[in-house]
């Protein structure tokens, strides 16, 4: 493994960059620009449909099954979530808002443990691979 650049380096800066646009979009909100809010809700939804096609789209063609059942979870999840909440209705929309930041706390220590256990398999194997290289 190289020492300068992690395995998981690309997905860390598109977390990044997905949580200042995060920031942005509550600062915006709350300057009370109605007609920009109003857009950027389009594009994020947008967004989503496209991100809900690539999920199905990785369900349906990953040649790993354990991928097509994360996509296919996730994609559950995300159905689930659309059944439950009635985006006309400020106390579902606010509730939804309050668990959907909570979910996204635990998920990044989800995908904390999982990174530091697949650096820690990683190390393992490397270092499996150099015992027996020196044999």
């Amino acid at each position: 493994m190289d020492d300068k650049k992690g395995m998981f380096d690309l997905k860390l800066k598109e977390l990044d960059r997905q949580y200042l646009r995060l920031q942005n979009y509550f600062t915006l909100c709350q300057g009370g620009d109605k007609e920009k809010i109003r857009h950027e809700i389009e594009d994020i939804k947008a967004e989503c449909d496209n991100m809900d096609e690539i999920l199905k789209d990785r369900a349906c063609h990953s040649r790993s099954v354990q991928a097509s059942k994360l996509a296919e979870a996730q994609s559950d999840y995300d159905k689930t979530i659309k059944d439950i909440v009635d985006h006309n209705s400020l106390e579902s929309t606010a509730l939804y808002a309050e668990c959907a930041i909570d979910f996204a706390m635990t998920a990044v220590n989800h995908a904390l443990l999982a990174a530091l256990s697949a650096i820690d398999l990683q190390m393992k194997e490397e270092n499996k691979s150099k015992k027996e290289t020196k044999k």
